[in-house]
C-alpha cells in the first residue's frame, strides 16, 4: 500500500520507534476502514469527529 509505505518513511526518517510507528498505522488503517477504505485525503474534517 504506497499510503502507508509513505507513512512508515516519514515516521522512519524523523527516527521514531518501531512501536510507535506500529500503532500510528494500526490506528490510521482502524480509521480507514471505519470510513469504508476512503482514502483520508478526500475525507471531510468532521470525519475525525465521526470516528
Amino acid at each position: 500500500m504506497p499510503f502507508i509505505d509513505s507513512i512508515r518513511k516519514h515516521l522512519r526518517a524523523r527516527k521514531y520507534s518501531k512501536r510507535t510507528e506500529q500503532t500510528y498505522v494500526y490506528w490510521i488503517l482502524y480509521f480507514i476502514r471505519f470510513h469504508k477504505k476512503i482514502h483520508p485525503s478526500t475525507l471531510a474534517d468532521d470525519s475525525v469527529a465521526q470516528f
